[in-house]
């Protein structure tokens, strides 16, 4: 992913049309779309608060950007599976569902960059703890056998698209969404006509190390 002349690497474009394609054609023929993720979490260093604003909207509408609180997510859990996540960490790559889906598995996997966060952080302004999962880059909880991350995985992913956390935005002409990427997720609505321009521009500055919510529990990749 490029980014504008003149700009730097924390500018994304955001673009679809009938030549560039869209969500449905990157990931070809599903009965749903919803791809919910935090972006480029896959560096020690993980974005911060992002500002997203739309240049240009399908004509027939559409193309909404859903979000969801991964604090308000974690929050919701018993105190006894929130000490359960406590000492977990995932391991995070850009070979994501996405990315495979684009370059092909055996490039994406040979390209990747990798790196651990801590499943449960601490926000570093609001010291509130947050569900710091990833459905698209973060697939694997250390020291599980592979039955068990699948397992654990697969309630998180269901849990935090839980409309009890969540709010759907609607894009408007001078539309401008500022989230913080380490307490919520979002997913793209592919939901307009194929051959329609949707154009968007994201603002993407990193901030600090995710660290543990509970490092007095936290235990390091390979503890367990």
């Amino acid at each position: 992913m490029g980014y504008p002349e003149g700009t730097g690497p924390e500018f994304h474009v955001v673009y679809a049309d009938e030549t560039a394609g869209n969500l449905r054609t990157l990931l070809g023929p599903h009965t749903a779309y919803d791809l919910w993720h935090v972006d480029q979490t896959f560096t020690p260093n993980v974005p911060s608060t992002t500002f997203f604003w739309v240049l240009e909207m399908p004509e027939s509408g559409g193309g909404d950007t859903a979000f969801t609180s991964l604090t308000a997510a974690y929050e919701a859990l018993s105190p006894t599976f929130q000490r359960l996540l406590a000492p977990l960490s995932l391991f995070h790559t850009s070979a994501s569902v996405g990315e495979i889906a684009r370059v092909g598995q055996e490039r994406a996997l040979k390209e990747a960059v990798k790196t651990t966060h801590p499943l449960v952080i601490r926000h570093p302004v609001s010291g509130r703890p947050s569900l710091f999962v990833n459905p698209t880059i973060a697939r694997r909880v250390e020291g599980l056998l592979p039955e068990e991350s699948e397992a654990l995985l697969r309630f998180l992913h269901e849990h935090i698209r839980s409309l009890d956390f969540g709010c759907r935005v609607r894009w408007e002409k001078g539309s401008v969404v500022v989230w913080d990427q380490r307490s919520a997720a979002h997913s793209a609505v592919p939901d307009f006509r194929d051959g329609e321009r949707r154009h968007m521009v994201r603002l993407l500055p990193y901030g600090t190390i995710p660290e543990p919510a509970f490092p007095e529990i936290y235990e390091q990749p390979g503890a367990l």
